[in-house]
């Protein structure tokens, strides 16, 4: 079993509740609640967010001739996908996609 070892006098766990120590500067403030998924790292300075809000990527298509008037698609080894094709002479399409939306080419 793992049971958790007694915290250090003076040490208190970051689980959202008030400080409730008369001795201590910091009687009444609220604890931050790490319990939710929050990660600690270190930082250079107070209220960093240590990343971007958004993140720019690409995904390579790779296309491959199928049986009748389709072409498989595939996604940097992702599912395949299918989509309708006319029958033409060969030819290339390239396409381009800003949205957010995984599926917005598909």
């Amino acid at each position: 079993t793992n049971t958790p070892q007694a915290l250090p006098t003076g040490w208190v766990e970051a689980d959202g509740a008030t400080v409730s120590d008369a001795q201590s500067v910091y009687n009444g403030q609220v604890l931050p609640d790490l319990n939710g998924g929050e990660f600690i790292r270190g930082a250079g300075t107070s209220g960093g967010t240590g990343g971007s809000d958004t993140m720019a990527h690409t995904h390579g298509v790779t296309t491959n001739v199928a049986v009748g008037n389709h072409i498989a698609l595939t996604v940097n080894g992702h599912t395949n996908h299918t989509a309708l094709t006319l029958n033409t002479d060969q030819h290339n399409h390239s396409f381009s996609d800003t949205s957010d939306n995984p599926s917005a080419i598909m």
